[in-house]
């Protein structure tokens, strides 16, 4: 029998090293029942966000709207079609940009960055699980959805919910926090349209996802990890395409990726901003006095999938969005004349004009 040099034998060592192991892979696996254990409260909140009811407080103006199922049924198949429409669309618009003429090239960035903000209303669709059944088709076609913007799904999805459940409280937010001062006047409202500060945070969270820091704030788990993977793809895309570029010889792959984004930003904005701006977002729970409705053309429904018949989805966010007409219908005698407005530029020229203005909580 041998001894060390501080009194143990063999036996002592040995035993010592079994229960050192046995600690470790106690702590690993209590870890491990921990992370787990946020996964499935991460998934639980997501799922009652994404099955959330219509606002309780308009309970009283809504008894004679009926949601029928045929109101809620998806249809995956034309909305398939829609994003095969959208690719071609964006296929042209790269021809144009290749044409070796400065007016299509011109065209075509503007057609191309158009479509991408197309897109993302498409993205917004799938999100609430308009579109497919599947959990993870649906994340899976998001996500696709969201990288000519390189926006995650994730965080879309997540914060998107959350400002379903808490508009018209202090706890409401947007997920795109574009400014909303001083736009009664025309260099602040072009200040605002062409504001590409997102881009800033957009490299910042590609940066934190490759370098292990903390992509996201007030959010599970389960939500951190997800984005944390989707802007780790969006970094190894753009490093292909990059990559592409310099065998190539030439920056044209990425000059037909990355340039419409200079005219995607602002027509992003100008189809945010008629949502809620100039209604109590923050102070009033009441769907009906919180968010807006207001015309469009054929043309306009078809890009921003029916975005104008908004207040009508902030009702029952459920219904696809090809069928809000159908629910604006039962709603529109409920509706008062300080949530509508005529059409797009309508809007922005009564917004122009001071006629509507933000919420002081509004304002950042």
């Amino acid at each position: 029998m041998t001894h060390s040099a501080l009194g143990y034998n063999e036996t002592d060592l040995a035993s010592l090293a079994t229960t050192s192991s046995a600690a470790r892979e106690a702590a690993q696996l209590s870890e491990l029942l921990k992370t787990h254990r946020e996964m499935l409260s991460g998934l639980q909140e997501l799922e009652e966000l994404c099955l959330s009811n219509p606002n309780p407080n308009t309970a009283n103006q809504v008894r004679k709207i009926t949601i029928t199922p045929e109101l809620l049924e998806r249809r995956t198949v034309r909305f398939c079609l829609r994003i095969a429409l959208s690719i071609v669309i964006i296929a042209g618009s790269s021809a144009c940009m290749l044409s070796g003429s400065v007016f299509l090239f011109v065209l075509g960035l503007i057609v191309q960055g158009a479509m991408y903000v197309h897109l993302i209303e498409l993205q917004h669709s799938v999100l609430h699980m308009q579109a497919f059944e599947s959990p993870r088709v649906a994340r899976l076609v998001g996500f696709c959805l969201g990288i000519p913007m390189m926006i995650s799904f994730s965080d879309f999805q997540y914060r998107h919910l959350r400002h379903h459940k808490h508009l018209g409280t202090m706890q409401n937010t947007e997920t795109f926090n574009y400014s909303h001062s001083k736009l009664n006047t025309l260099k602040g409202f072009l200040a605002a349209s062409f504001d590409y500060s997102r881009w800033q945070t957009m490299c910042q969270r590609l940066i934190k996802a490759f370098t292990g820091k903390q992509i996201t704030e007030g959010v599970n788990s389960l939500i951190e990890m997800r984005v944390r993977h989707e802007y780790q793809i969006f970094g190894v895309i753009l490093l292909s395409v990059s990559l592409l570029s310099m065998l190539l010889g030439t920056p044209m792959p990425l000059i037909l990726w990355l340039l419409p984004l200079f005219a995607a930003e602002p027509v992003h904005f100008l189809l945010e901003l008629p949502e809620h701006f100039g209604l109590p977002a923050h102070s009033n729970s009441d769907v009906f006095q919180n968010t807006r409705i207001w015309g469009g053309s054929w043309f306009a429904r078809w890009f921003t999938h029916n975005t104008n018949y908004h207040l009508a989805h902030h009702f029952h966010q459920r219904v696809p969005m090809d069928k809000l007409p159908e629910l604006t219908k039962q709603l529109d005698p409920y509706i008062p004349n300080s949530s509508r407005s005529q059409s797009y530029p309508g809007f922005y020229w009564e917004v122009l004009r001071g006629k509507i203005r933000p919420d002081f909580l509004d304002m950042n």
